[in-house]
């Protein structure tokens, strides 16, 4: 089964550098991680 999950991000201020380095971290974590299905563009 597959299954698509869409993250949207929302800051009440701009995000400061350090804190969009740390999400940008945790996607690349996350895309290393078992299971993970790149999206295709067709």
């Amino acid at each position: 089964m597959t299954v698509k999950i869409l993250l949207e991000r929302k800051f009440k201020e701009e995000p400061s550098l350090e804190e969009i380095k740390t999400i940008n971290e945790l996607r690349i974590t996350a895309m290393g991680k078992k299971g993970y299905v790149r999206r295709s563009r067709a």
